[in-house]
């Protein structure tokens, strides 16, 4: 399902807007879920065990992509505060580098 949000959003020929809006909606649960988790002081701020693991590198790229829809992440401050924790790490600033989601500062 995942894959299918910025599939209607940004790159389907056809503008289909209920299913656009459908996976921003979805999209919007999602991060709730995750401001809830981000926001437990026993993660520290981090998706898994309490520090950075996998589980944030393998998300940061669904964020990446949920940062161009109409949805402010200001709504959801855990979960914008783990956003730019991790756009901050060198690493993650080189693994987008030249790419067509390329971190902006």
């Amino acid at each position: 399902m995942y894959r299918l949000m910025p599939r209607f959003s940004f790159y389907h020929q056809e503008k289909i807007p209920s299913a656009a809006e459908r996976y921003v909606n979805e999209t919007k649960r999602v991060l709730g879920v995750l401001e809830k988790h981000l926001s437990d002081p026993a993660n520290k701020g981090w998706l898994a065990c309490g520090r950075y693991t996998i589980a944030d590198l393998g998300f940061i790229a669904w964020m990446n992509l949920v940062e161009r829809l109409p949805i402010k992440l200001a709504e959801f401050p855990a979960v914008e505060a783990w956003f730019k924790k991790m756009v901050a790490r060198r690493a993650i600033k080189a693994g987008y580098k030249g790419g067509p989601y390329e971190i902006k500062e």
